[in-house]
């Protein structure tokens, strides 16, 4: 052995371990690239960002331009990097990335200064990220710590780098950070936590924001300002250590107190108009487009409207409340429980039943809904006393039944079909037979019988056992068609009682119905929304109402005339006249059975508002609980504030050309003439509908067997009556 020659200096002492030492590096780097080609292959496409649409916020405007409702699944406005305060975003670059414009995603030093710090003392507290790494778990990973993720983090921000310039990394930045309490990006922050956009921000605030982006779930200064004031302090210092303020500046800012602009109360649907906006937009656009694409919605109500809505049914129906039976819960008293289950944190006390939509309230619930006639736009809607309580709108969601509101379809469907307005049917017993040897009996609301009647009086009074006969005598088909052309949707059973509203309807749909009067035979779908612009401020929708043609104007007029009547000295003239309300009107009250159910639709040539008051679950509201008398007044109150500055017309409803007035009686409905004739009136008529004889000419009776009553000596305008089988029902209505 000692003849063998000595090893080469080569493999020598440290050569030999700086072998060893090139050769694990090697090993390293090749590890390293392997797991980040696996890891990268797993990442999405930084090429996204070219294509960066983060969520917005979605907001709703009045028609004022008021902001009414947001929605967003994140709150966040997007501002360029010039609008953000130098202030910020020196702060943000010496609390968070110092060394931002310097390093290529990664900062080493830092990333390995927290590494150990984690190691000495357990804990994860430190994640060493820079801006840039934060961008990406921000935009395209999960918040878990975790050094996968760390690695992911990594790869992306390297990628980041090499395809953007700093300032537009910054800008994609402070955009998307998060501020706590829902604020996403610098500008939403500011005025979420200031009332102000970004470009307002002094030192002390946006070094406070500044702090807050660290741990936002407890820096906020919502969640503790003391959390948040400590941290600012040390976001001040950050500033003072690099350089970019003063000891003295620093301290001034320090001292100086943070005062919070309240929380927002526009957040989300909060109101019957803005949930029922929002359905009609996840309809039409989607929901994730509507919690995230940042649209600008603009809508039909006037906001003084809306409030002077909610206000005068909570002034009705508090004083209705007063009268009624001791039986009967009062929101008051309901409100006192509420507030006790909720002190004693019993929420199966707070309401006594649900349904589908939500809550159902077990005190008296009303509603109104006004739309603009010229522009179809729902100007105002109360879908109940209170939002918060009970969401269910019941102005667009609930199915009630109309009562008398529904006549006015029985006479306009006889109308259309060439009956006079001075036809007289019958106001006397009838009785119909079921077939299950049973009879169906209608009656008035005040049981008592008028003889025979014209149809301009027995709709001006609303008289029951009339309207039914009208009904039979132009056809229960003619009056269903006649419906369906106004716009009801709902089933209408083919039966007797249906000329005394005994089908449900919707609100909306009813409402719908009653725009064929003033627009002289044109039905008007009402809208909410006028356009909606996307996130730049394209039109990428834009609504009109659907007008369609009903009736002739000659049609409608007639009928407008009669409800002008009901208005003037009918069943609403107490509710309307009498409330003091003198601006040219019509409309129609409706009663259900044992006043279950009191509306009130009425009309200018301005607004048409439906009013409605009842319990959720049906029951007696009270005695003598009637459209005229409930409803009506709160119709008058709103309407009275509606009018006010405008210029009440000479002529509320002008007659268009195309019809005459002829002389006829009241108790036959024939041309006036002779002794008979003292009895008599002008009536509106469309030519070739007037009467062909005198009252005191003989006359042929072609009445229908218990439908009989007096007749002209023409053929039935309508048609005879059908074998219809109405069930047992006790109507009771009138009003």
């Amino acid at each position: 052995m000692s003849g063998l020659p000595p090893p080469p200096r080569f493999w020598r002492g440290a050569n030999i371990l700086a072998l060893i030492g090139i050769f694990i590096v090697c090993l390293g780097v090749g590890v390293f690239l392997g797991v980040y080609e696996r890891f990268r292959a797993e990442l999405p496409s930084i090429a996204r960002l070219e294509e960066w649409q983060p969520n917005l916020v979605t907001k709703v405007y009045a028609a004022d331009g008021e902001l009414i409702a947001e929605f967003a699944s994140e709150r966040r406005e997007i501002i360029p990097l010039e609008r953000v305060p130098p202030a910020f975003i020196r702060a943000i670059l010496a609390t968070e990335d110092r060394a931002f414009f310097k390093h290529d995603g990664i900062y080493l030093r830092r990333l390995f200064s927290a590494a150990w710090h984690n190691l000495a003392t357990g804990s994860k507290g430190q994640g060493g990220s820079t801006i840039t790494m934060q961008l990406s778990r921000n935009l395209f990973l999960t918040p878990e710590k975790r050094f996968v993720r760390k690695f992911k983090e990594m790869i992306l921000a390297i990628e980041i780098e090499e395809m953007y310039p700093k300032d537009r990394i910054l800008e994609m930045y402070v955009n998307q950070v998060y501020f706590g309490s829902g604020a996403y990006g610098i500008e939403s922050a500011a005025r979420m936590y200031f009332g102000k956009p970004a470009t307002e921000l002094t030192l002390p605030e946006a070094a406070l924001l500044a702090g807050i982006v660290q741990a936002p779930s407890r820096q906020s200064p919502r969640v503790s300002m003391d959390a948040a004031l400590a941290r600012r302090g040390a976001v001040l210092q950050n500033l003072v250590d690099v350089g970019v303020i003063e000891s003295d500046a620093a301290r001034s800012a320090a001292a100086t107190g943070i005062e919070l602009v309240p929380r927002r109360l526009v957040e989300g649907a909060d109101s019957y108009f803005t949930e029922y906006v929002r359905r009609q937009l996840e309809q039409q656009l989607g929901t994730d487009a509507v919690w995230q694409g940042g649209y600008r919605i603009f809508t039909t109500l006037d906001p003084d409207l809306q409030r002077t809505a909610e206000e005068v049914i909570e002034k009705h129906l508090e004083s209705i409340e007063k009268t009624l039976a001791s039986d009967k819960v009062r929101r008051a008293d309901w409100q006192a429980v509420r507030e006790a289950a909720i002190a004693a944190g019993d929420s199966s006390a707070l309401i006594a039943t649900h349904d589908e939509d939500g809550p159902v309230t077990p005190y008296l619930q009303g509603i109104l809904v006004s739309v603009d006639l010229e522009t179809g736009g729902i100007v105002a809607m109360v879908g109940g006393r209170s939002f918060q309580e009970s969401k269910f709108n019941r102005a667009t969601q609930s199915l009630r039944q109309p009562g008398s509101v529904f006549k006015p379809f029985v006479y306009t469907a006889a109308v259309r079909n060439g009956f006079p307005i001075s036809y007289v049917v019958e106001d006397k017993p009838l009785s119909m037979p079921m077939g299950n040897g049973e009879t169906w009996t209608p009656v008035n609301y005040d049981r008592r019988f008028r003889g025979p009647v014209t149809l301009r009086h027995a709709l001006t009074n609303s008289i029951n056992v009339p309207t039914v006969r009208l009904m039979f005598d132009v056809g229960i088909q003619a009056v269903i068609d006649y419906a369906r052309d106004a716009g009801i949707t709902s089933e209408l059973p083919p039966y007797g009682s249906l000329a005394l509203g005994a089908a449900d309807l919707n609100p909306m749909e009813v409402l719908r119905a009653y725009t064929v009067y003033p627009t002289y035979g044109t039905r008007v779908t009402p809208i909410a929304i006028t356009r909606v612009e996307d996130r730049n401020g394209n039109v990428v929708r834009s609504f009109t109402p659907a007008r369609t043609r009903v009736l002739s104007e000659q049609e409608a007029y007639i009928v407008t005339s009669i409800l002008e009547d009901v208005v003037d000295k009918g069943t609403a003239r107490y509710g309307v006249r009498g409330q003091g309300f003198e601006w040219p009107a019509a409309g129609k009250t409706g009663t259900t059975n044992e006043s279950t159910d009191a509306w009130f639709v009425g009309f200018t040539p301005e607004y048409i508002t439906l009013t409605w008051v009842g319990f959720d679950q049906k029951q007696r509201i009270r005695y003598n609980g009637t459209g005229g008398v409930l409803a009506a007044p709160i119709w008058t109150d709103f309407m009275k504030v509606a009018h006010e500055g405008l210029e009440m017309p000479e002529e509320g409803f002008p007659e268009p050309p195309g019809l005459e007035h002829v002389e006829v009686t009241t108790r036959t409905g024939m041309l006036a003439a002779g002794f008979c004739g003292m009895g008599s009136y002008a009536e509106i008529m469309i030519p070739g509908t007037e009467p062909q004889h005198y009252c005191n000419a003989p006359r042929e009776n072609t009445g229908v067997p218990l439908l009989e009553g007096p007749l002209d000596g023409r053929p039935r305008p309508g048609g005879r009556a059908r074998d219809d089988e109405p069930p047992q029902v006790d109507d009771d209505f009138l009003f």
